[in-house]
C-alpha cells in the first residue's frame, strides 16, 4: 500500500461564487481574536511616543486602571523592542526603570554608560 502523505501539500487557494461561476484567488485569513498582548500593545502605543524616555512605575500604573496586567505589558514591551535604562532610579524605596519605544528605523545598543544609536 503506497502512502498519501509522501508528496508535498498543495498551496491552500480561496474561491468565490460569482456571476460567470467560480473565482479563484488567495486563501483567506483565519479569524483572530484579540489577546490581552494585543491590548496592551495598542495602550503603550497610544501612551509612548518613540525616543522618549518614560517612568515605568507610571506606564505600569495607567496600565492597571486601564485593566492590563503587568504580564500583558512586559510582554507587550518586549514585542514592541521597548528599551529600559541600564540603571534604575530609586523612588520611595522601590526601584523604578525608564523605558524608551524605540524610533522606527534605528538600533537601540545597550552599552555600559546606557543606551545609543547605532
Amino acid at each position: 500500500m503506497l502512502g498519501e502523505n509522501l508528496g508535498l501539500s498543495p498551496a491552500p487557494f480561496g474561491f468565490r461564487f460569482a456571476g460567470a461561476g467560480l473565482e479563484f484567488g488567495d486563501s483567506p485569513e483565519r479569524p483572530r481574536r484579540e489577546t490581552e498582548r494585543d491590548k496592551a500593545q495598542a495602550w503603550l502605543l497610544q501612551n509612548m511616543k518613540p525616543g522618549e524616555w518614560y517612568p515605568s512605575h507610571e506606564l505600569l500604573e495607567g496600565a492597571r486602571q486601564f485593566g492590563l496586567t503587568p504580564n500583558a505589558i512586559q510582554r507587550a514591551r518586549e514585542n514592541l523592542g521597548i528599551t529600559q535604562a541600564a540603571g534604575a532610579i530609586r523612588r520611595n524605596d522601590d526601584k523604578t526603570y525608564e523605558w524608551m519605544l524605540p524610533i522606527p528605523g534605528e538600533i537601540q545598543v545597550e552599552t555600559s554608560q546606557g543606551l545609543g544609536n547605532s
